[in-house]
């Protein structure tokens, strides 16, 4: 058994890491990119990944095949659908309200892309406008529900939430509104297993949403010296694997010294195990 993840804080980039659970031995796959991106695995076999430039790449977990896959502007946090043959990312542009108004096609630049496993686009979606005075739907993490929906963090200030787009990617829905304002401020590392949505609210704690009936659970308390940031859900629903980010003051000048750490937790009871860190 083994996960995937970035190690920041190394020279010259940071470092992609596979880590065998088993064994409690790891291999560096990539160190010759600065990934921005915490990388996401497929059922496919790949590893997928974007970079400070702003570019989608795909990797063997073995460290071999490194491949760019996209050669636009603004290309971030790609992810694999339920099958692992389909990479979606966002291509973030943002303009100001004078911008926009100025040149109402803008908002057509700031979209989800979908492409195949060499990069072909397969299909792409604007954000389409479902806040009133809002321009455009602003969307930062998504994950597709087998083939048929995709679900994501969107909105902006007091209308940020989960939203639905079918799997014909131009009809947009918020079934239930998930409060993300103004007691949390940011969402990480979304994930979806088991008909339930997992993210984190920053500073807030470790959350799951039933795609059903809406109702939602805060799984972990998360506070200023303890918030959980990227995450991954077993396919069973019975194990999350999360990084989760200690604070410590150092001195009376406000110094904070951050650790990061990767836990395996339970959701549905509370047992969990640190797996890395010091």
């Amino acid at each position: 058994m083994s996960l995937f993840f970035l190690r920041t804080g190394t020279a010259p980039v940071a470092e992609l890491v596979k880590y065998d659970i088993v064994n409690q031995t790891e291999t560096v796959l990539c160190n010759t990119l600065q990934i921005a991106y915490p990388p996401k695995w497929g059922r496919s076999g790949w590893i997928t990944f974007a970079t400070l430039q702003n570019e989608v790449w795909k990797i063997k977990p073995d460290g071999t095949q490194l491949t760019q896959l996209t050669f636009g502007s603004y290309d971030r946090s790609p992810m694999f659908d339920y099958s692992g043959n389909r990479i979606i990312y966002y291509r973030d542009r943002s303009y100001s309200n004078a911008e926009l108004s100025a040149n109402p096609d803008l908002y057509k630049e700031y979209k989800m892309i979908v492409i195949d496993l060499n990069g072909n686009t397969i299909d792409s979606v604007m954000a389409i406008n479902v806040i009133p005075d809002n321009y455009y739907q602003k969307w930062t993490y998504a994950d597709f529900n087998g083939l048929e929906e995709v679900y994501f963090i969107g909105g902006a200030g007091t209308s940020a939430g989960i939203y639905k787009m079918n799997s014909d990617l131009y009809y947009i829905e918020q079934p239930y509104i998930v409060t993300l304002y103004p007691n949390s401020g940011f969402v990480y590392g979304f994930d979806q297993t088991q008909g339930a949505l997992y993210y984190s609210k920053y500073r807030n704690g470790l959350y799951r949403t039933d795609i059903q009936t809406g109702e939602e659970v805060k799984i972990r308390n998360g506070c200023d010296t303890k918030y959980f940031h990227s995450l991954t859900v077993s396919e069973d629903g019975s194990n999350i694997l999360a990084e989760v980010v200690i604070s410590t003051v150092l001195d009376q000048y406000g110094s904070i010294d951050r650790q990061r750490e990767i836990w395996l937790i339970d959701p549905h009871t509370c047992n969990e195990e640190k797996i890395l860190g010091e």
